[in-house]
């Protein structure tokens, strides 16, 4: 005998859907006694020191990309703190900039 699937045969929490198992938001950080306030995210940092090195070097985000050999939008997406930077690409970054990695971090 054939079985017959359908939706009553599923388990329950196969039928959860993703967005009900989500964790709330957790918003921003609590000052702590350690940094004294809520400071800027560290991406949102990182980027401002990004476009400053470069705009500090006359360049613009074509012209970075092509010279550091990174994708334009990619740039952009870092100088405004919507990606995250990884090590590779601070070596990137770093040797484009003809600084080291340390310089490249500070006032991060």
């Amino acid at each position: 005998m054939k079985r017959g699937g359908g939706a009553w045969r599923t388990p329950y929490f196969q039928m959860v859907r993703a967005r009900d198992c989500r964790p709330e938001p957790i918003g921003r950080p609590e000052p702590t006694p350690h940094n004294g306030s809520v400071s800027t995210p560290i991406a949102l940092r990182f980027g401002q020191r990004i476009r400053k090195l470069r705009q500090k070097r006359g360049l613009s985000q074509v012209e970075m990309a092509h010279r550091f050999g990174i994708d334009r939008g990619h740039i952009s997406d870092l100088e405004r703190g919507k990606k995250n930077v990884c090590l590779p690409m601070l070596e990137v970054l770093s040797r484009g900039f003809g600084i080291t990695m340390s310089e490249l971090m500070r006032g991060v």
